[in-house]
């Protein structure tokens, strides 16, 4: 990876650590109200900063190196994908989320080791990591996705149930989520 990439993608952790942190949203949160988002979940936020701790606690004791994109993907997967979804469709289920994003964390580094480049983990070795370790992902419990092809109105058991809604506080009327 170029320098330049890495360094791009290390700055990019940092403000997204920044805006969490400072205001717990402040500008960010009134644009995701201003399209009927709910604000964001402290415990889901805390949950996704632990799936980080875990999945670079596992790259130390496995030997490897998670590059900043790496983290980056990780990031999104267990934020953007995961736990801001789960805390506005589900929030009944924000409880398990710590332990739930911290295994998917320890089994995608784990499985990444299978595509380290020279001890390094790439964002490429995550989604390899992601594709080999589908079955394996604890988040699947929450029914955010469904593999190509399968029949999304199949529920194993254990899995969420949605209530569709998304429920909005600042006076808008909440709007379905077509799940």
């Amino acid at each position: 990876m170029d320098d330049s990439f890495r360094d791009y993608y290390q700055r990019r952790l940092e403000v997204h650590a920044q805006r969490v942190e400072s205001a717990e949203g402040g500008l960010t949160e009134a644009l995701e109200a201003a399209v009927g988002m709910p604000p964001p979940d402290p415990r889901a936020q805390e949950a996704v900063r632990g799936a980080l701790a875990t999945a670079q606690e596992t790259a130390n004791r496995l030997g490897l190196d998670l590059r900043p994109d790496a983290e980056l993907v990780l990031l999104l997967l267990a934020d953007e994908i995961v736990a801001k979804p789960v805390a506005a469709i589900a929030p009944e289920e924000v409880p398990a989320l710590p332990e739930v994003l911290r295994a998917d964390a320890e089994t995608l580094v784990v499985n990444a080791q299978q595509s380290a480049n020279e001890g390094e983990v790439s964002a490429h070795a995550v989604v390899e990591s992601l594709s080999r370790s589908w079955d394996d992902i604890q988040s699947a419990r929450f029914r955010l996705w469904d593999r190509a092809g399968s029949d999304p109105a199949k529920s194993s058991a254990g899995e969420v149930e949605p209530s569709g809604e998304l429920e909005v506080e600042s006076g808008e009327e909440p709007t379905s989520s077509g799940a």
